[in-house]
């Protein structure tokens, strides 16, 4: 791979250059996926007259519905919550609960 004097020839640094661009470009994606799913279901509530902090819901999802992962056969409880005004506090009671 190092030529004759240790370093690397111009087509090598030109490939791995590549390599990381591509490999920074996937890390991008599989980070930031996430948020933009979550910020359009976020949204796509909001549409329908959800409220932050107000109003919740309960949903069945099917392949329309604007949620990354999401299972047809379950139901999922609905809260959109907005802390860009007002730290928020959530009581959980005691039991087994799940949520995300």
């Amino acid at each position: 791979m190092l030529n004759r004097q240790n370093y690397f020839s111009a087509e090598q640094i030109s490939k791995i250059n590549r390599e990381l661009k591509v490999t920074r470009a996937v890390e991008a994606f599989r980070m930031f996926y996430p948020c933009v799913s979550v910020w359009s279901f976020f949204k796509d509530n909001m549409a329908i007259g959800m409220i932050p902090n107000q109003r919740h819901g309960i949903c069945l999802t099917d392949p329309q519905q604007n949620a990354l992962t999401a299972n047809s056969d379950t139901p999922y409880g609905i809260l959109l919550i907005d802390t860009t005004q007002d730290p928020i506090v959530i009581d959980v009671p005691a039991g087994n609960t799940m949520g995300v």
